[in-house]
């Protein structure tokens, strides 16, 4: 009988007890000193065993523990993976306990993001900052995810920068963020705060008592947020008891900016955004839209150019639900021919065709139990402007109560 049960055994697969690893220095560099950097601590999670004997082997789903508001600086490449990373790439469920500390490139550095995480990468950061990355010509300054899965928990992503996506880049991946801030982040290129991208599998970001905020995108792109789904899979984006503020974008969209993708947004705010040509604070291209218990105000359309639209929201090609929702005090300002849909739409414009090409979907916007007032445009539509500028699909917009 012993034989038999030794036998069942053999081969059999157990999963491995979850370890603690205590960084015990707050130099995050590799040394044989007896001290548990941050690096040793994330290879040895990592690897599940002890690769750097001054820190506890890993084992399983791992916790990294720093210590109580410290500040641990990187200032140098630790591995070259879609551009310079500070860390090593996280391959593994990894909770970081930050406990107030910050995690940043030091000023001097050579440009490097934070951290990579990559396919079976499960990272988790409670209560810890992450600041100054750099990621240069590539993309995400502070956070790439790379078809893993990221969760910030009481946690901020500041003053990182990138070609695209200065705060957090994802990439067929899940990206959730619950109690934190993106604040203060640059895209030098397009993509201030955090953009999502479903090119190889469905990406999913949800953001939930959360805060973008000052986010910048220089060129294209979105201040704030970016989701975009180029083919055959989904991108979604679900925003819920958040704000998203003071964002800015040379071009399009200060707030949220939406191609294809599917947005929920429900109990939020969407304020003081800035676009220099359209759709200051959200604009929903493609896919659909369900925005609920929310106010879209003070959002402007500066219009460098001469077809500014949409102060508060821009839709078009999609159908898009709105309601027990406020729409005001929202406007486009500045030159405007009148052509076009330029100069139109200060609280909400709805296009059909917006960028001239074909639609083959009817632009659908209802707008039930809701308020829009004290929105102002330079020609047409201080409230609301519809226009089908490309196509012959039906653009509709239907209020009820």
């Amino acid at each position: 009988k012993e034989f038999l049960v030794m036998t069942a055994l053999v081969g059999l697969s157990l999963p491995l007890s979850a370890a603690t690893i205590p960084v015990t220095t707050t130099n995050p560099t590799v040394s044989a000193d007896g001290q548990c950097s941050l690096i040793e601590a994330i290879d040895n999670a990592n690897a599940d065993a002890a690769a750097h004997a001054d820190c506890p082997a890993g084992s399983g789903a791992d916790t990294i523990e720093l210590a109580s508001s410290a500040v641990y600086e990187l200032d140098q490449v630790y591995i070259n993976h879609y551009g310079p990373n500070g860390l090593p790439i996280i391959g593994s469920p990894i909770t970081v306990q930050g406990h107030g500390s910050t995690i940043r490139r030091a000023a001097a550095a050579p440009q490097f993001r934070i951290v990579l995480v990559e396919g079976a990468g499960n990272f988790t950061l409670n209560d810890v900052t992450l600041e100054n990355g750099a990621a240069g010509v590539y993309v995400g300054g502070a956070v790439y995810n790379n078809g893993g899965s990221v969760l910030l928990a009481g946690s901020t992503v500041t003053s990182n920068s990138a070609s695209g996506a200065g705060g957090i880049y994802n990439n067929s991946g899940t990206v959730t963020l619950t109690g934190s801030e993106i604040r203060f982040n640059t895209g030098t290129a397009g993509i201030g705060g955090l953009s999502s991208v479903a090119s190889t599998s469905d990406a999913v970001v949800v953001i939930e008592r959360s805060l973008i905020h000052g986010n910048q995108a220089i060129d294209s792109g979105a201040g704030g947020i970016y989701t975009y789904a180029p083919g055959a899979f989904q991108a979604w984006i679900q925003v819920i008891d958040s704000e998203i503020s003071d964002n800015t974008a040379t071009s399009s969209s200060g707030g949220i900016r939406s191609e294809h993708s599917i947005v929920t947004i429900e109990n939020s705010t969407i304020s003081g955004n800035h676009a220099g040509v359209f759709c200051a604070g959200l604009f929903l291209e493609g896919g659909s839209g369900d925005i609920d218990r929310t106010t879209i105000t003070g959002n402007v359309v500066d219009n460098t150019a001469d077809y500014g639209t949409g102060g508060g929201l821009c839709v078009s090609d999609n159908t898009t639900t709105i309601t027990n929702s406020t729409i005001s005090g929202n406007s486009v300002l500045g030159p405007s021919s009148g052509q076009f849909f330029s100069g139109r739409g200060g609280g909400l414009s709805v296009v059909g065709g917006a960028y001239g090409v074909l639609p083959d979907v009817n632009t659908v916007v209802i707008l039930e139990d809701s308020t829009i007032c004290d929105n102002t445009a330079e020609t047409t539509g201080g409230g609301i402007s519809v226009y089908r500028f490309a196509g012959e699909m039906a653009v509709t917009v239907e209020l009820r109560n």
